[in-house]
């Protein structure tokens, strides 16, 4: 049996079938003809070849590296706002987000995409943290187990006796 390189088959094949297009003028009206590619050396290492990637893929959807690493920013200050535990510390983190997001909207505009972000509604992120805060003291409301395991309810931690079945609470007996 004879052996055949299959891969320089399939190049060969390749060539001679490119060949023919072009004789054919199949690729006469394509996008860009007559015009220089933009041939970028891709980075042998494997990590910066991701963000070249990333970087490449941004500049052909009309975007920039400031505008990523702000919509990052913004991100990251959200995601701290949600955990903020002062109201100075939600002020301070609503006007920092909205200085990012006029910065991420001027971007935006200037390359005529729509994707814009909304400022935060300082009122909205108060009443938020207010609401966090009022959940947090519930919480914080120790209770005491039922002695009786049938019942095993939760009482608070003052009272003497369970609610639901009339058992001593658990320690008081």
């Amino acid at each position: 049996m004879p052996y055949y390189d299959i891969n320089s088959s399939l190049q060969k094949l390749a060539e001679r079938r490119i060949e023919e297009a072009m004789r054919q003028g199949k690729f006469d009206n394509l996008p860009g003809r007559g015009q220089p590619c933009e041939l970028e050396p891709m980075p042998a290492d494997e990590n910066a070849r991701m963000v070249w990637w990333a970087l490449r893929m941004m500049k052909r959807g009309g975007r920039t590296a400031e505008e990523a690493r702000l919509r990052q920013h913004v991100r990251t200050l959200e995601e701290d706002l949600s955990h903020a535990t002062s109201e100075g510390r939600v002020r301070s983190l609503v006007g920092a987000i909205n200085v990012a997001v006029r910065q991420v909207n001027a971007i935006v505009a200037r390359y005529g995409d729509d994707a814009f972000l909304t400022s935060a509604d300082l009122g909205g992120e108060l009443g938020k943290f207010h609401h966090r805060l009022k959940a947090a003291r519930v919480a914080k409301v120790a209770l005491a187990a039922c002695a009786n395991p049938l019942c095993a309810s939760a009482n608070p931690s003052a009272a003497r006796f369970c609610r639901r079945c009339g058992a001593p609470i658990a320690g008081e007996a």
